[in-house]
């Protein structure tokens, strides 16, 4: 099976990250987000046995939490259900990538310390 997730974010209040987008294009680490998706279609794939089904799926809403947010306790979570499902070592949450804007190539990543977040819990 395969899950496809439809590009456009929700609309209106819907979207938590419009306030991020200067933020995102300036400072190039991750944020945690917290996503709802539905799914609105599955299409069988007869000529593939290995993966029959797509379920296609959109974002309903989306929010990247701030405010007084543990985001030890979040990343937490999220590495050890990664860690559960998968059997591989938690993601690294929190990297710093410094690219060339005018290539996209990665020139170097921090991974940095989620203890070292403002008090808002942005880092």
């Amino acid at each position: 099976m395969t899950i496809k997730i439809k590009g456009a974010l929700p609309k209106g209040d819907k979207d938590g990250l419009m306030h991020l987008t200067d933020q995102l294009r300036h400072d190039h680490r991750s944020i945690l987000a917290v996503v709802v998706l539905a799914p609105y279609a599955v299409t069988e794939r007869l000529d593939d046995e290995s993966d029959e089904y797509i379920v296609h799926c959109e974002i309903l809403h989306i929010e990247a939490p701030q405010g007084s947010l543990d985001r030890g306790a979040l990343n937490s979570m999220i590495a050890d259900t990664y860690s559960r499902r998968t059997g591989k070592q938690p993601l690294p949450f929190g990297t710093v990538l410094d690219f060339d804007p005018a290539t996209g190539e990665i020139l170097r990543a921090i991974t940095e310390d989620p203890a070292a977040d403002d008090e808002d819990g942005q880092p």
